[in-house]
């Protein structure tokens, strides 16, 4: 059985200036190692497994086919972990996000083999 993560990649001018500021924090830490991954958001984290992806996957798209656009206000610091070559911006969790992230989560919980709350989002320049 796989594992599947739901991931929202940014626009592509929001990816490119995001990419500088991924530079920078790995020049901060002495490695490139993160610059090999991509760019993405996670409003789900940890993988979880499903016995019916094709429904999921199709449910997933009509949710965010639906969804209007959310501007994601972020907090005036990030954290950096050098060991796991890691940082993270710290996002605001307003409302809107919160009950997109609730959505998401259902939805999740629908279809997972294990049913699993997630009490945080996360941007991460990995």
């Amino acid at each position: 059985m796989f594992k599947y993560n739901i991931l929202f990649v940014p626009d592509i001018n929001d990816k490119k200036r995001l990419s500088e500021l991924r530079y920078k924090v790995c020049k901060l830490v002495h490695s490139n190692q993160a610059l090999q991954y991509p760019v993405h958001m996670s409003l789900i984290s940890k993988g979880f497994e499903t016995n019916n992806y094709e429904i999921f996957q199709k449910e997933l798209k009509e949710i965010c086919k639906n969804q209007k656009s959310l501007i994601i206000k972020t907090e005036k610091f990030t954290s950096i972990l050098p060991k796991r070559f890691w940082t993270g911006i710290h996002i605001k969790n307003t409302k809107e996000l919160k009950d997109f992230q609730i959505k998401l989560q259902s939805l999740r919980n629908k279809y997972s083999v294990k049913k699993k709350n997630i009490h945080f989002i996360h941007y991460t320049l990995h």
